[in-house]
């Protein structure tokens, strides 16, 4: 069972005992009377110069905080366990200060007294507390994804998943989460990160989700778009392999997103032998005739790839995709083709246009009508193109109705 990542435990030798004293007294005094989480906020304002002036800082100031936000967090559960209206959302992010401060003290909660004799004053608590709660992280975690806090929600969801199997809790440590639950966590925290626009923290969730293993094709969809985003091109191809790796032919889309790295990085060889294998292990699956079409497209060898185009629309003759990067491939040759006229007298090319380019511009015509039909709300694409085409042919009617099309 692979282990979520855990924070450290770092000792802090050599602190005074008498110098934390003084500072922590204020901020327990200032802590202990708090009801509300706001009162709490106003008690994180009050301590903070005292704290920022201190010359010391020992686990007291991080553990009276801590204290009391779990303090209110268990009175305000009970009080909902009782039947009582609490605020939920003030309940949960008792419990993220909580972790917080806790998480904190624990870091610095070492102190050698002037007998040089080392002290740990509140671990005990602190581990036994935060392990206590855990099974709170993951409900918290629920709470605030319902009310669409997600920043909230991701802190909870990564705050239960450090607490699981992490030795810095010792044996009050809550044993390491099933991989299939860990997955669905980083899924839901890496969605909630997403949200509220944290994306190096929903890059960081999908990778611990793609590590263990994921049996959804959406999220390896979603990790996509947040690379995307983060133009993280390492990551894009990252995820698309891990998502054609898992899904293979089921899921094309991994497969194109791949080859179009390699297009990116000129890595023309290594595409095409992918593609090749690919079609020779599943030599009707139309999405890699289409992925092989656009590889030899951006090589600009246009026969082969209409070729592949017109391989891939006739074993999915309803794509309008394929049919329209069919249509407008013959439309790049016809624009190559066209220039040779140039050199032509103009009988030559009255002859040349009516028995080679105008047959062409009927078939490109019949292919994105086609393309159009099947999708009329996605292919404006075809229909610019066909108005170009119309416009050659000098077919009035067609190219009013395509134009008017365009306006809508």
């Amino acid at each position: 069972m692979k282990k979520i990542a855990i924070f450290a435990l770092a000792a802090v030798a050599g602190l005074s005992a008498s110098a934390q004293v003084n500072v922590g007294k204020e901020v327990e005094k200032a802590f202990k009377s708090a009801k509300s989480y706001a009162d709490f906020q106003a008690a994180e304002q009050a301590v903070a110069p005292v704290v920022a002036g201190a010359e010391i800082i020992g686990s007291d100031v991080y553990y009276f905080p801590g204290k009391a936000a779990y303090k209110m967090y268990d009175d305000l559960y009970g009080r909902k366990a009782f039947g009582e209206d609490v605020n939920l959302e003030d309940m949960g992010k008792a419990l993220l200060s909580g972790y917080e401060y806790y998480t904190k003290a624990l870091a610095v909660d070492t102190i050698v007294d002037a007998k040089g004799k080392t002290k740990t004053p509140h671990s005990k608590d602190i581990v036994n507390t935060i392990a206590g709660h855990f099974n709170d992280y993951d409900n918290t975690g629920s709470i605030f994804w319902s009310n669409q806090d997600w920043p909230n929600a991701y802190k909870a969801w990564t705050y239960y998943l450090e607490t699981a199997g992490n030795p810095a809790l010792g044996k009050a440590a809550p044993a390491a989460v099933a991989d299939t639950i860990a997955a669905q966590l980083n899924y839901w925290r890496a969605i909630a990160a997403w949200q509220a626009k944290m994306l190096p923290e929903a890059a960081s969730s999908f990778d611990a989700l793609i590590a263990i293993g994921f049996d959804d094709p959406q999220a390896y969809d979603y990790a996509y778009s947040v690379a995307y985003e983060l133009k993280d091109s390492t990551r894009m191809y990252d995820y698309s392999k891990a998502g054609f790796d898992r899904f293979g032919a089921q899921n094309p889309i991994f497969l194109q997103r791949m080859i179009n790295y390699f297009i990116q990085t000129n890595q023309y060889d290594t595409a095409l032998n992918m593609l090749n294998n690919a079609i020779a292990s599943e030599p009707d699956n139309a999405a890699y005739y289409y992925s092989l079409g656009v590889l030899y497209e951006n090589s600009e060898d246009f026969e082969k790839a209409v070729e592949q185009y017109k391989k891939a629309s006739e074993i999915a003759p309803t794509d309008a995709v394929y049919m329209f990067r069919y249509g407008n491939g013959l439309a790049r040759i016809y624009d190559r083709d066209s220039s040779k006229g140039d050199s032509m007298s103009t009988q030559e090319y009255n002859k040349y246009f009516h028995e080679t380019l105008r047959p062409e511009l009927q078939n490109i015509a019949l292919i994105l009508e086609k393309a159009y039909e099947l999708d009329n709300e996605n292919m404006m694409d075809a229909l610019r193109v066909l108005r170009t085409v119309y416009y050659n042919l000098n077919d009035g009617d067609n190219l009013k109705r395509v134009e008017d099309l365009l306006k809508y």
